[in-house]
């Protein structure tokens, strides 16, 4: 006796196959990054679902409709994202009122099935479902998909990609300041990090600049920097207002003159091996 297999209701993979044809027809999505999609979804429709209950609680209603998911959307999504999530989903509801003919996304308009939210929110909420409600859910669902597909697409492309990756949606999200807010507390299995720099590694002047000069003392000009192997040495410093002494080596011709006696001429230095020495010292001569 063959077993049918129990269907996830939380998948949305083929939903979320249909909104990237839309948005990027010529790319697809890995399997890994499918399984994120769905989850992101996932966490969406449990966080507006739980705040509508909670409104229609406060408003001591016995139905859970479109209002009240319109009101947990601006609660949930922020800025301008949130405008545009009540802008599809109102034009989504207008457009299932007024079709009559076909399933209830296809009469909305919409991937996503509507259908199958009204049965997920029921799971959630045991009392009365407006239908407006499923296909306003639908909407806003499928547009945040839509966004990050869009950008996630976009940083594939970017790297001259045609699967969009864990690490596409990651760069996706936190690069964009709404989504970033709305997902802080998601860890993306697989995303990686974003590629950044802390500032305080960063030089002074910058990559590919000249080092800053070294000090030389007050009142002088800053030595130059070390010019690297085979180049000469920065001079030393020659004290606080003074220039910085030539030194030109230790040398047997270079030596102080040797002392010969009182009232004598001082007696020439050695000036090297194999030649005579100085005259010694004496008295009187």
């Amino acid at each position: 006796m063959s077993h049918k297999r129990k269907q996830n209701p939380f998948n949305f993979g083929t939903y979320v196959f249909r909104v990237l044809k839309q948005v990027h027809p010529g790319m697809s999505i890995s399997n890994k990054g499918m399984l994120i999609m769905n989850d992101l979804i996932k966490d969406c429709f449990t966080r507006i679902v739980t705040e509508a209950e909670f409104i229609t609680t406060i408003s001591k209603k016995s139905t859970l409709d479109a209002r009240a998911v319109q009101t947990a959307t601006r609660l949930a999504l922020t800025g301008e994202m949130a405008k545009h999530a009540i802008s599809e989903g109102t034009k989504a509801v207008v457009k299932a009122n007024t079709t009559k003919r076909g399933s209830l996304s296809k009469r909305a308009g919409l991937q996503f099935p509507a259908a199958r939210m009204k049965r997920l929110i029921k799971e959630h909420w045991r009392a009365r479902v407006g239908q407006s409600s499923a296909v306003y859910l639908a909407a806003v669902l499928e547009y945040i998909c839509a966004e990050i597909l869009e950008l996630a697409g976009n940083a594939a492309r970017d790297e001259k990609k045609l699967r969009i990756l864990p690490k596409h949606i990651t760069c996706a999200i936190r690069h964009d300041e709404e989504l970033d807010t709305m997902f802080t507390h998601v860890i993306i299995a697989g995303g990686g990090v974003i590629p950044a720099i802390h500032k305080a590694l960063i030089p002074a002047g910058g990559f590919g600049q000249a080092p800053v000069p070294a000090f030389g003392g007050f009142g002088q000009a800053p030595a130059p920097a070390f010019g690297g192997f085979g180049q000469a040495p920065a001079p030393a410093f020659g004290g606080f207002g003074q220039a910085p002494p030539a030194t030109g080596g230790f040398s047997f011709s270079q030596a102080a003159p040797a002392f010969s006696g009182f009232g004598q001429a001082p007696a020439p230095a050695f000036s090297g091996f194999g030649q005579a020495p100085t005259t010694g010292f004496a008295f009187g001569k």
